[in-house]
C-alpha cells in the first residue's frame, strides 16, 4: 500500500533525482505544479493540496480566517534538550486483516503515523529544516518504531541547537517554558493531513463486506417479491377475466331485463284490454238476459192470454 507524504506531491513537478523542474513535452515549458495537482486531486479537496507546504494564513493571536491551528507548523530551535513522551502501541482492529492489526504500516519503516496521530500540540516533524515523508501537522512518525503491537512507540529526542518544524500548537507550549525559540525568517507553512491508505482500504473492506451482504439480501427479497408478484398478476389476470364476464353477464341481464319489462308492459297492456273486453261483454250479456227475460215474460203472459182456463173441478162427475 502507497504511503502518503508531504514530499510526494508537493513537488511533484520536479524531478525526484535531480530536483530540477521538469519540462513538459509536448508544451516545451516547465511543469506547473498547481496545475498538475488540479489534473490529479479531484476538486473537492484539491485546495488542501494545493496549500500544503505552503506559507499559512497564521496570527498571534489568531484571527478570523485563519487556518486551522492542528494543520500549522512553526520552524522551531530548541534551546534545551527535549524528549516527545513515548505514545502507546495503537489498539489491534477488532477483526482480524491480512494487514497490520492496526491496519497501518510500522511508523519507523515508512514514515507512516501511528494509527490515530499523536495528540494535538504533542507531535513534530523532526530534521534541520525539511519535515520527514509522511510526518503529519498535528503528530510526528517518531524513528525506530517497531512493528504495529509493540508496547510503546519510541521516544524521540531533541538536543539543544537542532531545528525543527513542529506543530504551531507544541511551539506555544514549548516556547513559555524555554525550549524552542522560533526561527523568524522562516512564516508558519500549512502541511495538510495526511491519510493512511491502509487503513482507510481496511474499513472500506469491511464497508463492502457489508454492502455486499445487503445486496445479497436484497437480492433474496426482490426474488421472493418477485414470486409474490408472479402471484399477485396470475390472481390479478384471473380477477379481471372474471370481471369481464361478469360485466358480460351484467350487459345480457340488462338486455334480458330491458326484454322482460317491454313483454311485460305488452302483457298489460293486453291483460288491461282484455279486462275491458271482458267487461263489455259482461255489460252486453246482462243486457241480453234482461231482454230475454221481458221476451219471456212477454210471452208466458202472451200465451197465458191465448190459452183457455183449464175447467173447474166442480160438477164434474166422479168428483169428489
Amino acid at each position: 500500500m502507497p504511503v502518503d507524504s508531504h514530499e510526494s506531491l508537493v513537488d511533484i513537478n520536479k524531478d525526484p533525482l535531480t530536483g530540477a523542474v521538469i519540462v513538459d513535452a509536448e508544451s516545451s515549458k516547465p511543469l506547473d505544479r498547481d496545475a498538475e495537482l488540479k489534473r490529479l486531486i479531484p476538486a473537492s479537496v484539491a485546495s488542501e493540496y494545493l496549500k500544503d507546504y505552503r506559507p499559512a494564513v497564521w496570527h498571534n493571536p489568531t484571527q478570523a480566517g485563519d487556518d486551522p491551528a492542528e494543520r500549522v507548523t512553526v520552524f522551531v530551535r530548541f534551546l534545551k534538550d527535549y524528549k516527545l513522551p513515548a505514545e502507546p502501541a495503537p489498539a489491534p482492529m477488532a477483526v482480524a486483516a491480512p494487514a497490520a492489526a492496526d491496519g497501518m504500516a510500522p511508523a519507523g519503516a515508512n514514515g507512516a503515523a501511528p494509527a490515530g496521530g499523536a495528540p494535538a500540540g504533542a507531535g513534530f516533524a523532526p530534521g534541520g529544516g525539511a519535515a520527514p515523508a509522511a510526518a503529519p501537522a498535528a503528530g510526528f512518525a517518531p524513528g525506530g518504531a517497531g512493528a504495529p503491537g509493540a508496547a510503546a512507540v519510541t521516544d524521540y529526542e531533541f538536543k539543544a541547537g537542532s531545528q525543527a518544524w513542529i506543530p504551531v500548537l507544541l511551539a506555544n507550549e514549548l516556547q513559555p517554558k524555554g525550549f524552542v525559540e522560533i526561527v523568524s525568517t522562516e512564516k508558519p507553512r500549512y502541511e495538510r493531513e495526511l491519510r493512511d491508505y491502509a487503513k482507510l482500504f481496511d474499513a472500506y473492506f469491511y464497508d463492502r463486506s457489508d454492502i455486499a451482504n445487503a445486496k445479497e439480501n436484497l437480492v433474496r427479497q426482490n426474488a421472493a417479491i418477485g414470486g409474490v408478484n408472479e402471484k399477485n398478476l396470475a390472481l390479478i389476470e384471473s380477477v379481471t377475466a372474471e370481471q369481464a364476464r361478469l360485466a358480460h353477464d351484467l350487459e345480457r341481464f340488462k338486455f334480458e331485463s330491458t326484454a322482460l319489462a317491454k313483454h311485460a308492459a305488452a302483457l298489460k297492456q293486453q291483460y288491461v284490454s282484455l279486462a275491458q273486453q271482458l267487461r263489455t261483454l259482461f255489460l252486453a250479456n246482462q243486457q241480453l238476459a234482461a231482454k230475454i227475460d221481458a221476451q219471456q215474460r212477454r210471452a208466458a203472459a202472451s200465451i197465458d192470454r191465448r190459452v183457455p182456463a183449464p175447467p173447474q173441478a166442480i160438477g164434474i162427475p166422479g168428483g169428489k
